[in-house]
């Protein structure tokens, strides 16, 4: 397994190799043949190698996550520096990445560019969703490679700690939705949506019939694109909230939003939703209604209707009536009903038209329908 880039191979070392790195370095430098120009290992350092060695012999399935990588110039087989993982990707699909270059083989741009490799490598492992990384709060020089790696710092103390997700690490680009890409984009919400909350699927067209609907909202609706690729889309529409007085507060609501299920778990559904809120705040809107699952949008900062004195239009509060305010006091005072537009009311015969336009797809029941089912009746007690 090695890592290829321009300048450098980025090389694991095995078990075995990672013992020798400790005890016998020429021995280590005839293996890889390689010539280990850097700083000698010592000290607090080798304290450090010295652990991640008794985890990589104690887990050696795993060796690429817990041992170190040398980086190797290609032109002259001398290693420049070494990096590493500290652990396996845990359960929020995290793992936190270290590096050093030897001081000779500084102002090379050599690290930026093992560092980048090493998170695209990362990144193509499924269970790895965001790459975290801790510098000194006077670390400059290894900041500066986590900025140019994309990195954004999250937290400071008396460490600071960086976070690269994978959506923003791909080459992304979000953009508003053109004439062109309306077929594209019907294919896609087919595809993400076939079989998930009713056997076959409505959304696709529900975004043909919308995007020539009064309540659509052109200048909030996306896609985006990877690799030039459009992978998904989200669409937005008018709402309102009605109060027992009968006076009406605009709202805004997004939906369909959805990625094609080959790029799912990649970040881009959030960096498509993100993107979309910033646009909305910008714009003036004082807050988004929508209908999901909670676990889905709190994170977003959407909290359950309820909270805010909004029901559905049959006076019950769900669960699954999701409100984010786009500012602090963007609902004070405001209480009532949820008006959805009607674009989103299709007939099954209109549906069924539309959809033989399409290549023909089996409809099953499946687990996640009857998931839906429960979903949608519960209520916010």
């Amino acid at each position: 397994m090695i890592i290829e880039t321009n300048r450098l191979q980025l090389v694991p070392l095995t078990p075995r190799n990672i013992n020798l790195w400790i005890s016998d370095i020429k021995k280590l430098e005839e293996e890889l043949n390689c010539k280990y120009m850097v700083e000698p290992l010592e000290g607090f350092f080798k304290e450090i190698v010295k652990g991640q060695a008794k985890i990589t012999n104690e887990d050696p399935e795993n060796y690429l996550w817990h041992s170190f990588w040398f980086l190797i110039r290609k032109s002259d087989r001398v290693v420049v520096g070494s990096l590493d993982f500290k652990d396996v990707p845990n359960s929020m699909g995290e793992v936190e990445i270290g590096y050093g270059l030897g001081k000779a083989f500084e102002k090379n741009g050599y690290m930026t560019e093992a560092v980048k490799a090493m998170c695209d490598w990362s990144f193509n492992n499924d269970n790895v969703k965001y790459i975290i990384a801790e510098t000194d709060n006077e670390g400059y020089e290894s900041q500066k490679i986590l900025k140019r790696c994309g990195f954004k710092q999250e937290g400071f103390g008396k460490t600071s700690w960086w976070r690269l997700e994978e959506a923003f690490f791909m080459n992304i680009n979000i953009r508003n939705i053109q004439p062109k890409d309306y077929r594209r984009l019907e294919e896609i919400a087919r595809e993400a949506f076939w079989n998930l909350y009713f056997p076959g699927c409505e959304e696709h067209y529900v975004i043909h019939k919308m995007r020539k609907h009064k309540d659509y909202i052109s200048d909030l609706s996306y896609l985006i694109e990877l690799n030039n690729e459009i992978v998904g889309g989200i669409f937005y529409t008018n709402s309102k909230v009605k109060t027992e007085d009968k006076k009406e507060y605009n709202t805004v609501t997004f939906g369909p939003v959805f990625i094609d299920p080959k790029y799912h778990r990649k970040g881009l559904g959030k960096a498509l939703i993100t993107h979309s809120i910033d646009a909305a705040r910008k714009a003036g809107y004082i807050a988004i209604l929508t209908l999901g699952y909670p676990y889905q949008y709190e994170i977003y900062g959407f909290l359950g209707g309820k909270k805010y004195g909004i029901c559905m239009e049959d006076g019950k509060f769900y669960k699954g009536l999701l409100v984010l305010p786009l500012y602090e006091t963007a609902l004070k005072g405001i209480n009532g009903m949820a008006v959805f537009s009607d674009v989103y009311n299709v007939g099954k015969e209109e549906v069924a038209l539309f959809d033989k336009t399409f290549i023909p797809k089996e409809k099953k029941v499946t687990e996640s329908q009857m998931e839906f089912e429960i979903a949608s009746t519960m209520l916010d007690d």
